[in-house]
């Protein structure tokens, strides 16, 4: 924002984005946790309940590396050419959903380890 001081609002948005989207996975850890404590104590402790911890968790890592690195990307491509910022905005968001659909299927998987 130092060198473009007229792009701060673009970057603020992005940023924004960038971490609710990343935020889902973590929400999603947090339900399965839920699920997790709600069972029965000898179901907790059986290997389905650590496997579905080991799924969210293992889909929520990949996914918020990806995800950093997908904003950080489009923000250093902004930067250099923000004559385009609205194509790099869209393909962004669009490969944003993509990644994140990587989280979801951490969570159904651990919800059928549970269910």
């Amino acid at each position: 924002m130092g060198k473009n001081p007229d792009l701060s609002g673009t970057f603020l948005v992005l940023t924004i984005l960038g971490i609710a989207l990343t935020e889902s996975a973590a929400i999603y850890g947090l339900i399965i946790a839920l699920q997790i404590i709600g069972l029965d104590p000898a179901t907790a402790s059986s290997g389905a309940a650590i496997g579905a911890g080991i799924a969210v968790g293992a889909a929520g890592l990949g996914v918020g590396i990806g995800e950093g690195l997908l904003v950080a990307g489009a923000m250093e491509s902004i930067r250099r050419n923000p004559a385009i910022k609205g194509k790099i905005m869209t393909f962004m968001v669009l490969f944003l959903a993509l990644v994140e659909s990587a989280a979801i299927y951490g969570l159904v998987i651990a919800l059928s380890l549970l269910g």
